[in-house]
């Protein structure tokens, strides 16, 4: 089976216009957010308790780049003994330690480990500290999970068919659940993950070896333990991401998985018994890696955006009243390149959300310059390291432009690239 490992960007990336940065990073019930924001209902820092999560920040404090933009590279090792390779397979974000600076979780698949890398608080980044996990990590995400206030991480055991999680405490420090670890069912081969908001998060898993998405409702006892799970048909076979948004107007929060191996994306509307899958899947084309739910063309309503590995492309659907429209088509580089995760940011800052891809194939970053009509263009494909495999977005050195965070599965780091007005 062919291993692709995605991750989403914390909860669902989306954005808000009126604060730079909103809605990019988790935060706990009751906590602290950086830069002013406030932590909303869904736990993401926002700009105020009541504000939407659909439109791309324009960014006032720093302006427009209107001749573009570039980005100024740094990597970092994510395991201090290089052997056996630690093959990092994704990434998420959050601020663990409560300093205000956002911080990297990587799952490391070679050498079943987690990963993160504390923010110096200027866009740099402490040696990373390492704690073992499970075999083959596969996919990460950031929230609290056990409601003591501080950010925990999760991740997808591929080849164990379960999730663990580590815990934190507020500082740099975390620990391993001594809870009992969810299993997702027998040869579910779980391949990505995505959080549920709530006052203790519950977690969807795409689970790419029996075509189904795994439901892990929180206990709600403040142990971050998971009851048993829910499982629901993808709607195809192998499904490899899974994002969580508002697709209808009924204020529930819905999901899309994406299914690699039929070439579409199951929607999946929450109801009063739970998700229910809707019928007439969007198609993606071939081999689908990687989708996020985010308004592009700032009418309030969540769109579809979906990489397609064999057409090194993306797909973008807009929504059109809980149904998804006609695919527009855009390249993110040669055919050869191979796109495995896509995040949003407005990197450039006029208003209009942008995307970023990691291109395993190429070793590059494509950055697709949004016209905010749900169009985009390719503008800049910045270099990172060996087989770039998972990508995230948030301000690291908080000059309020969204920078980029890769995680390089062929040489064993991550890659940081800082947003510069040219």
């Amino acid at each position: 089976m062919r291993r692709l490992a995605l991750a989403l960007v914390v909860v669902g990336g989306c954005y808000n216009a009126s604060q730079p940065l909103a809605c990019t990073v988790s935060c706990t019930s009751g906590g602290s957010c950086p830069g002013g924001l406030v932590c909303g209902g869904d736990l993401m820092c926002r700009a105020a308790e009541s504000a939407d999560c659909t439109a791309a920040p324009i960014d006032a404090s720093a302006g427009h780049c209107a001749n573009g933009v570039t980005f100024e590279r740094r990597d970092y090792m994510v395991a201090a003994l290089p052997t056996p390779p630690p093959q990092p397979s994704a990434v998420a974000l959050g601020d663990f330690d409560h300093d205000g600076h956002v911080d990297i979780a990587v799952s490391n698949r070679g050498k079943d480990t987690v990963s993160v890398l504390f923010n110096n608080g200027d866009g740099t980044f402490a040696a990373a500290s390492e704690y073992t996990g499970p075999l083959q990590g596969e996919a990460v995400v950031v929230a609290d999970f056990d409601g003591d206030g501080h950010l925990d991480v999760a991740v997808a055991n591929q080849s164990g068919n379960t999730v663990f999680e580590l815990l934190g405490n507020g500082t740099r420090t975390m620990t391993l659940s001594a809870g009992a670890v969810p299993s997702t069912g027998s040869g579910s081969g779980p391949t990505a993950l995505a959080v549920l908001p709530g006052p203790q998060p519950s977690l969807l898993v795409a689970d790419q070896g029996n075509g189904m998405v795994s439901v892990l409702p929180n206990k709600s006892d403040h142990t971050g333990g998971f009851g048993p799970r829910v499982d629901i048909a993808s709607g195809g076979t192998m499904p490899i991401s899974v994002a969580v948004g508002y697709v209808d107007s009924d204020q529930n929060a819905d999901a899309v998985v994406a299914n690699q191996g039929t070439g579409d994306v199951g929607v999946l509307l929450s109801r009063s018994a739970g998700f229910a899958l809707e019928g007439g899947e969007p198609q993606t084309g071939t081999e689908p890696t990687s989708l996020v739910l985010e308004d592009v063309n700032h009418d309030g309503m969540a769109d579809l955006v979906v990489a397609s590995q064999g057409t090194a492309s993306v797909r973008v659907m807009l929504n059109q009243g809980g149904t998804f429209g006609t695919p527009m088509t855009f390249s993110v580089g040669a055919s050869t390149d191979s796109p495995q995760s896509v995040a949003t940011g407005d990197f450039d800052a006029d208003g209009n959300v942008d995307l970023a891809f990691a291109n395993k194939g190429a070793g590059q970053v494509a950055v697709l310059n949004g016209a905010g009509d749900g169009t985009f263009t390719l503008v800049a494909a910045p270099l990172v390291g060996t087989q770039p495999n998972s990508v995230a977005v948030a301000d690291l050195d908080g000059d309020r432009r969204p920078d980029i965070v890769v995680a390089n599965e062929g040489s064993d780091n991550v890659s940081v690239l800082l947003t510069r007005c040219q």
